[in-house]
This record gives structure tokens, C-alpha cells and sequence, in this order.
């Protein structure tokens, strides 16, 4: 993107644009931070020359052009491994420690890239837990179907080639991989147990008390303030009893009602446990 606004929005312009998206594509944007949805907004029609909010408007008419703007709009990862001291604790700590008893079920909500998902399936294999279950959600299908055939660069697979090296000295992460020239594909079967579901963390149902490890890592910031704690609500009430729930690094819960509902499990890297 172009770092050169064109058009500055104003908050009664911002409004205008939340209201045409909920009218014409059924999608709340107002669940959004208002700061960085506006910026990201200006950042993304800055390319086109865009500079009044009729243009705005009439771009956003056009289905592809609003896939387009969705496809930017969303915040996404770019490396595997990426935070490796979280994962190494995740690994160490953790998930190792949960009730290996019976299937373990595990939610990656507001799916992207994503990165993420794929760190996790690798992390699961690594510890040689096989009986596990992982819904995947996210609210638009063109990310599902895209992260269903996931894809990473070459580039991008070399920077997150060594963080699995940090991660595991003598790990291979290629045999996850097809390897091809420009792209390597993440091997299929790697994706037998997870299912991949269009799903709203605003609009759908609580999964009550379904899940022993919800991953919701550099979400909760793009969020509003209200809707942090409508999201929250949520993914607690999605919790089993010693369920584990991590956030991300740079993100905090001290504002949340419900925060004296959760044990601390690592301050720093923000992992939690439901309490009982």
C-alpha cells in the first residue's frame, strides 16, 4: 500500500462507510477499533487515488472490489513460528500438561493467513498428540477456502524456517511441506483434523464450555472496546473448566469484568486457565 493519503476520513465519513458495508454486505464493521479501521481504510484507497467518499462508496458496490478490500483489510501472519519463546512454552508447559484423557478440542477463531493454525498442527505433531479435534473459524469463506490450501512463499518459508530452528534444533520443517519453487504447500493430510467452519465471533452462538485450548492470538486489538468485551464473554464461555486460553503478547485483559474468572498462567506472553 501507499503510505500517501489521499482522502481523510472523518468520523461522521467513517460512519457513512460502516452503515453502506452493513446495508449492502450484511457485515458489522462497527465491531471494528475505530483508529485502526480508519487508517486501514484510507491506507487501502489511497492506491486507487481515491479522494472523496462518493469514489469510496461506488468502489465498494462492486463485490470484488469489496473481496479485494477485505483481503487487505484483514490483519494477517506472516511467519510460522513466529514469537518462539510462546511456542516453546506452549509446548513445554501447556498443552503437554492438558487432560490427555479424552479428545482434545481446540478453537482458532478469526482465522486469517493463517500462520497460526499451522505453527499449531506442527506443535500437536510434535508432541505426538493425534486424538485432538481444532474448529477453525473465521466470518468469510474466501479466507477459509484460501487457508484451506495453504500456501507459503519461499521467502517467507526461509525466515520461518529458522524460527522453527529456535523453536526445535533438530526439527525438519520441510517434510510438512510439498517444496516447490516460488511456493510450498502445507501437506494435506496434516489438515485431517481440523475442521473449517464460517463462523462470527459477534453475530453467532456461544460453544458453551466445548473447548480445552482457544488460540487467539493479535485479535483482540482490532477490536472495539465494547466488542472486546462481547468477544471475551464469548470465548470464556467457550472454555472448559482448566481450559487454556492464550492472547497475544501485546494485548492485555486488565479492563475485562470477568478477569478475576481466569488464572494466570504465564503474565508475560499472556496465557491463561479457566478457573473452576
Amino acid at each position: 500500500m501507499q503510505n500517501e493519503i489521499k482522502y481523510k476520513l472523518n468520523f461522521s465519513d467513517y460512519h457513512v462507510i460502516v452503515d453502506f458495508i452493513k446495508k449492502t454486505y450484511n457485515y458489522d464493521f462497527s465491531v471494528y477499533s475505530f483508529c485502526i479501521s480508519k487508517r486501514r481504510i484510507e491506507l487501502f484507497f489511497s492506491q486507487y487515488n481515491v479522494d472523496n467518499l462518493q469514489m469510496i462508496l461506488s468502489f465498494l458496490s462492486k463485490e470484488k472490489f469489496w473481496v479485494s478490500f477485505l483481503e487487505q483489510f484483514i490483519v494477517k501472519t506472516t511467519e510460522l513460528f513466529r514469537d518462539v519463546e510462546f511456542w516453546q512454552k506452549l509446548h513445554n508447559k501447556y498443552i503437554s500438561k492438558l487432560d490427555k484423557g479424552t479428545t482434545l478440542n481446540i478453537w482458532v477463531p478469526d482465522i486469517t493467513s493463517d500462520e497460526e493454525l499451522v505453527t499449531l498442527i506442527i506443535l500437536l505433531y510434535e508432541l505426538q498428540i493425534t486424538d485432538y479435534k481444532i474448529i477453525a473459524t473465521s466470518p468469510f469463506n474466501f479466507v477459509i477456502e484460501k487457508i484451506e490450501n495453504y500456501k507459503i512463499s519461499t521467502k517467507k518459508f526461509d525466515i520461518s524456517k529458522q524460527n522453527y530452528k529456535n523453536f526445535n534444533p533438530e526439527g525438519d520443517l520441510e517434510k510438512f511441506f510439498l517444496m516447490g519453487k516460488l511456493n510450498h504447500s502445507f501437506k494435506p493430510e496434516y489438515f485431517k483434523n481440523v475442521r473449517f467452519k464460517k463462523f462470527s465471533l459477534i453475530s453467532e452462538q456461544d460453544m458453551i464450555g466445548v473447548f480445552d485450548f482457544i488460540l487467539f492470538r493479535n485479535r483482540l486489538l482490532y477490536y472495539s472496546s465494547k466488542a472486546q468485551d462481547f468477544v471475551l464473554n464469548k470465548l470464556y464461555n467457550s472454555l472448559k473448566i482448566k481450559g487454556l486460553y492464550a492472547i497475544g503478547v501485546k494485548e492485555s485483559l486488565r479492563n475485562w469484568q470477568n478477569i478475576d474468572k481466569l488464572t494466570t498462567a504465564d503474565k508475560e506472553l499472556n496465557i491463561y486457565f479457566k478457573k473452576k
